[in-house]
């Protein structure tokens, strides 16, 4: 079968993760279900079958790098579970900034921000590198948070004719516009969010199913469509107390509203304004 090419936004832990995994699993037989795949195999497809043909990303640590390489530079920090990476031929290009890069992430240690480089690129350079490269799939890592810079290259990925695999939680997949954007293209749109294997997302639909078999079901408005750990994740937030995080977390898996359809009950993750003061 022949190979399925992607380009990734966004070369962070995640992406890291990504690439190792496609190396780590190719042509192991012993690396099955049992070692962090739930399916080692889906309609045919295997790990190895993912190419990784562009990438982007605004970190000078990074662009200009084979994407086998960027993995492993600053201010990423994920476990590395598979040292040998296979050169991809993908170099990081220099991507757009808009909100992928908050102010109050600028006096953070080098180690733990990042280091944009001053000249972006344009919407037409982006577009072209991806019909140049042939990707086929945009998977999209950007921080979380950066709704604008999401909507940004979802519509470079709908220009270039390519599908969108969508792994924050920023509504693209379950907005019903972008959804027609893609439909009417015939292009293949996936989201919104990924789980980790035992992450935040995981976490919650737990509590939510706790809350449910425990009688307790919270009909909150939602005042802000953002996800309150968006600003948790990578620093992405204004410097808060442990308390404060813990709060946060708190407040975000007990932030639940319930719809009923068809029979059938749909969890919603709400998230919310609230006033601090300290």
């Amino acid at each position: 079968m022949r190979k399925i090419r992607i380009a990734i936004v966004g070369v962070g832990n995640c992406a890291s993760s990504l690439v190792q995994g496609i190396n780590f699993y190719e042509g192991s037989s012993r690396n099955g279900a049992a070692v962090g795949l739930m399916h080692r195999q889906i309609g045919g497809y295997r790990p190895s079958d993912v190419e990784v043909v562009a990438a982007f990303d605004i970190d000078r640590r990074k662009v200009g790098l084979d994407v086998s390489r960027a993995i492993f530079s600053p201010p990423n920090c994920t476990k590395v579970f598979c040292e040998q990476i296979k050169l991809t031929g993908a170099i990081v290009k220099m991507g757009c900034v808009l909100d992928g890069y908050p102010p109050h992430m600028h006096d953070q240690d080098p180690l733990r921000t990042f280091l944009p480089l001053e000249k972006e690129t344009t919407r037409e350079d982006i577009i072209a590198e991806l019909k140049n490269s042939s990707a086929e799939l945009m998977v999209n890592y950007l921080p979380v948070g950066s709704e604008q810079a999401t909507r940004f290259y979802a519509g470079c990925a709908l220009e270039a004719g390519l599908g969108f695999v969508n792994n924050i939680p920023v509504f693209i997949a379950s907005d019903p516009a972008w959804a027609k954007r893609f439909a009417d293209k015939n292009l293949p749109l996936i989201g919104d969010d990924i789980k980790a294997q035992v992450g935040a997302t995981i976490v919650h639909r737990a509590m939510v199913d706790l809350f449910r078999k425990r009688g307790v079901c919270a009909a909150i408005r939602p005042r802000q469509a953002m996800a309150f750990a968006q600003r948790c994740d990578r620093e992405q937030s204004p410097a808060l107390r442990p308390i404060d995080r813990l709060v946060l977390g708190l407040i975000g898996m007990g932030v639940i509203f319930a719809s009923l359809g068809l029979g059938e009950a749909v969890y919603r993750f709400a998230f919310l304004d609230f006033d601090r003061s300290d």
